[in-house]
C-alpha cells in the first residue's frame, strides 16, 4: 500500500470482469485504522456500489402475487401554466450583500 496525501490510496490488486471494467480485488472498511501505530483512518471518498447478478432459477422463486397495483392515470393531475405567478408580494432586500426576508 502506498499513500499519496489526502485521497490518493494505491496498491489495491484489481482483475478485469467479465463486464469489461476493473474491479479490486477487495475492499478497505471506511473508519479502518491502518500503519504502524493505526495513525491513519482510512475514509471513503468516492465510492460506487455494484448489484450482483444472480441466476434466472434463484429467480424463479419470486413472487409477484404482494406487489401493489399501479394508480390509474385518470386520477393524475397535470401542472399547467396558463398563469404567471404575481410579483406584488415579492419584495428582495439586501444588506451587505445578504438577503433580508420579512
Amino acid at each position: 500500500m502506498q499513500y499519496g496525501g489526502p485521497g490518493q490510496l494505491w496498491g489495491i490488486p484489481s482483475e478485469k470482469s467479465d463486464r469489461g471494467y476493473y474491479q479490486p480485488l477487495f475492499s478497505i472498511k471506511s473508519g479502518s485504522k491502518m500503519g504502524p501505530s493505526d495513525i491513519y483512518t482510512v475514509k471513503i471518498i468516492n465510492g460506487e456500489q455494484r448489484m450482483r447478478v444472480l441466476e434466472e432459477a434463484k429467480c424463479s422463486a419470486l413472487s409477484v402475487d404482494s406487489a401493489p397495483t399501479l394508480p390509474d392515470i385518470s386520477a393524475e393531475k397535470y401542472i399547467t401554466f396558463e398563469e404567471s405567478p404575481s410579483t406584488a408580494d415579492l419584495k428582495i432586500r439586501i444588506k451587505d450583500g445578504q438577503p433580508i426576508t420579512q
